[in-house]
């Protein structure tokens, strides 16, 4: 699965027994990401991975 938006892509594939997540996220400057990451870009993203990571091995004990 790959997908890109606004300036981010991202790329799901599986590897063995396990999923490989691949995220690239761009800034048009350091300001832009420094902004970004003050708002709690970090904390966000930690939480949506350790989410996925929750529904992956969900989906691989249904199958």
């Amino acid at each position: 699965m790959y997908g890109e938006e606004n300036g981010t892509s991202y790329k799901l594939a599986p590897a063995g027994e396990v999923t490989l997540v691949e995220n690239l996220i761009t800034f048009d400057d350091l300001a832009q990401l420094e902004t970004t990451i003050q708002m709690g870009f970090k904390e966000g993203l930690t939480a949506a991975m350790e989410n996925l990571d929750q529904l992956l091995a969900a989906q691989k004990q249904e199958a």
